[in-house]
């Protein structure tokens, strides 16, 4: 005996090492979280800079505007500029658009023509005289703005800093350098980013971004770092929980005397290996949730052997274990058609998961059968008055309830976000007109065909655009406005400015009499810096504002290939619920034609469901405290119970159907027993997740295993019972 402790511990410690020296390629994204109806948008936001653009949101302080933090918050961000931000728009200060705003002025040549009207050439000597003006009155800290005029008389940036803003609603004012929403007395700070929205791109900024309190960042990297940083937090107190209910689990072998037991653990952690080796060949790669859902997985895939060790004698063993293993998989395979990638990814995993588990403790208990015989454990809830009754009143409410849950396929439910965040995001996004997007994508080879046309539609059915039509003239007029400056505006302005004036803008001079300007090229936008937020690999993009019904039917009438965001959200809703529609059907009609086949009387099959509807009732009353509704990630979860439930169902009725005489009942008890245990230890670390995906999932899961096992444990016994004291009445 003490031998085989000593191999027991011996092996698990191997398994251990065996584990963490295994090299994997983990994500940990949130972008497998989309599912493929949200792609597209997903993609715009990742691959488009113009959505780059985030809004720092600062609350009032008394009342009032606070000025004084949003200047400091702005000296703090000016740090970043040149890094990881690329523009910010706070205080009087220019910052990273200077550059930007020096290009777009010398690319005037390609967007105005000199003599578009006979007034032309009298408005540009007015602009510059004015600017000349102008620069008697601009302090020596101004240096940046100062040159700028000296290329830009005509004032050409705050055309573009006006298109620039167009995505940021239009309730605001501006005071002081900043934006101001005068009745909350909110001050916002755009900036735009000059990386993708990922944690490890922002980190450093939200870092320094805590030191500032009542402060909340608005916009796709925001929303990227909190979903992931999330994530990262909920995989380590996920590992570390189960590590610790793990220790005790076998703390609890130990004092029973059943140290043997650990020799399951190494069958079930190479399965789990195999199963994340073949995941990561066929996706690429495995996310950081799929594993930790991995102790969920080491629950299911050990009642097999678990029920091969206790009841080695029994011949009815591996038929059980094979019957509940195909209804397992029915529950398992039927979410690999789910709409979302990690579901999809997760249930690859645990079919794969249970699969290897299973073949490996059949081998296992045929060949090496001393290693893999244990005795029965004296430990289950015991029987009490009324226990039947409880049972009862679950599985009441978990027909109940299934009719008359409310279920809610709020995508809300994905996105995790601190309370003060989300109402910074509830109140920006409020702000103005309640417009809708719209998102096309057009290829390279579409370019001036495109932005003609939008920019001249938009234009005419006043439609809010932002799109290269806006800041691209079309490829004759570039040409043309490009003769204009360098045959007239140049011969002209030389002869009729004065010498300080040509000295003072001696660069905008050089600029528009230079003969190498030329027509922009597909591959020329991307090394614009006015431009390049528009351009992707291959790609640009268009974007539509809908502000009326009447608008957002003359934009899908138009474009109909464009791709709103609401449409999009409220079609994946729609898509999910139609799967549901038949996922729970198939699954149910599946299970049950398995069960029929196996045990060919009706009643025996009812009796293999009512562990988990006795799951599910409990569920339904933990989630009535809880809040009630039932989301996506939630039926999700009782699609796995009810997966691995029938187990359960089918251990027990079979040892009253098909009863060998060297079964006994204690022996099913300690199964049952230890199964539940270490099905709890897999799902209840997820409950501790703050993310809402995983403690979704970890909360069905939980409470649907503890329900199946009181309904196994208190209610299936006196239901099969009651029909052997049925068939010895009708023999009497």
């Amino acid at each position: 005996m003490r031998s085989l402790k000593f191999v027991s511990l011996g092996l698990s410690l191997l398994t251990v090492f065996f584990l963490s020296s295994a090299q994997a390629k983990i994500d940990d994204s949130v972008d497998i979280f989309f599912p493929q109806s949200l792609k597209y948008l997903q993609y715009s936001q990742t691959e488009f800079p113009v959505f780059w653009w985030n809004f720092l949101v600062i609350n009032p302080q008394g009342g009032k505007a606070d000025f004084e933090k949003a200047q400091s918050l702005c000296t703090e961000l000016q740090k970043f500029q040149g890094k990881s931000v690329k523009r910010l728009i706070c205080g009087d200060d220019l910052g990273g658009f200077i550059g930007t705003l020096e290009e777009w002025s010398k690319d005037l040549v390609l967007r105005e023509n000199f003599h578009a009207t006979a007034a032309s050439p009298k408005h540009y000597e007015d602009a510059i005289q004015s600017a000349m003006a102008e620069l008697s009155f601009i302090s020596s800290d101004k240096k940046d703005f100062f040159n700028l005029k000296r290329m830009d008389p005509t004032d050409q940036w705050q055309i573009y800093l006006q298109k620039s803003q167009a995505m940021t609603p239009a309730a605001f004012t501006r005071e002081q350098g900043f934006l101001l929403e005068p009745k909350t007395q909110r001050l916002v700070i755009p900036l735009q980013f000059a990386v993708q929205p990922k944690m490890t791109n922002v980190q450093d900024l939200m870092e320094d971004l805590k030191k500032f309190e009542n402060v909340h960042l608005v916009g796709a990297h925001g929303a990227s770092y909190s979903n992931e940083k999330q994530v990262h937090q909920d995989m380590e107190i996920v590992s570390w929980v189960g590590v610790a209910v793990l220790v005790g689990f076998i703390a609890f072998l130990v004092l029973k005397g059943r140290v043997g037991a650990l020799l399951l653990f190494p069958p079930v952690a190479i399965a789990m290996f195999l199963a994340g080796w073949v995941t990561e060949l066929f996706y690429g790669s495995i996310h950081g949730l799929t594993l930790a859902f991995g102790s969920g997985i080491v629950g299911l895939a050990v009642d097999y052997g678990l029920h091969g060790a206790f009841n080695q004698e029994s011949k009815q063993t591996w038929k059980s274990n094979l019957v509940g293993f195909l209804t397992t998989l029915v529950g398992l395979g039927i979410l690999a058609f789910s709409g979302i990638p990690l579901i999809r990814q997760m249930m690859v995993f645990g079919t794969l998961g249970i699969l290897f588990g299973f073949v490996i403790f059949f081998l296992l208990c045929k060949y090496l059968p001393k290693y893999f015989t244990l005795k029965p454990i004296d430990w289950y809830f015991p029987d009490f008055r009324g226990s039947g009754l409880v049972i009862a009143l679950l599985i009441v409410l978990g027909i109940v309830g299934s009719f008359r849950v409310d279920l809610s396929f709020d995508l809300r439910k994905f996105n995790y976000q601190l309370p003060g965040d989300q109402n910074a995001t509830n109140w920006f996004f409020s702000q103005g007109a309640q417009r809708e997007t719209y998102l096309l994508l057009h290829d390279e080879k579409d370019l001036y065909l495109k932005t003609d046309e939008e920019r001249t539609w938009s234009a005419a059915n006043k439609v809010s655009y932002v799109g290269l039509g806006e800041y691209l003239p079309p490829i004759e007029s570039q040409k043309a406005n490009i003769e204009s400056w360098q045959e007239g505006g140049c011969h002209h302005l030389r002869k009729r400015l004065s010498v300080s004036e040509l000295k003072v803008f001696a660069p905008f001079m050089e600029n528009i009499c230079a003969d190498d300007h030329k027509v922009l090229q597909f591959a020329d936008l991307a090394r614009k810096d006015y431009l390049n937020h528009l351009v992707g690999r291959g790609q640009f993009i268009s974007v539509f504002f809908g502000e009326t019904e009447e608008q957002k039917n003359l934009i899908k009438e138009k474009f109909p290939e464009a791709h709103s965001l609401v449409d999009s959200i409220k079609g994946f809703s729609d898509s999910l619920e139609s799967d549901l529609k038949w996922m729970i059907p198939v699954a149910l009609l599946l299970s049950t034609i398995v069960l029929f086949v196996y045990y060919r009387n009706f009643y025996w099959v009812v009796a293999a469901y009512i562990p988990f509807l006795s799951g599910l009732g409990l569920f339904y009353i933990a989630n009535f405290f809880k809040g009630g509704s039932l989301d996506l990630i939630s039926v999700l979860g009782l699609l796995m119970v009810f997966g691995f439930s029938i187990d359960y169902g089918v251990f027990v009725t079979d040892f009253y159907a098909f009863k060998q005489p060297e079964e006994e009942y204690n022996i099913i008890q300690s199964v049952l027993g230890l199964a539940a245990m270490t099905n709890v230890i897999g799902f209840f670390p997820m409950v501790f997740a703050k993310h809402p995906i995983l403690h979704q999932l970890g909360f069905a899961l939980f409470f649907g295993t503890v329900g199946t096992y009181f309904g196994t444990r208190w209610g299936l016994k006196k239901f099969l019972l009651m029909e052997q004291r049925h068939m010895k009445r009708s023999k009497k």
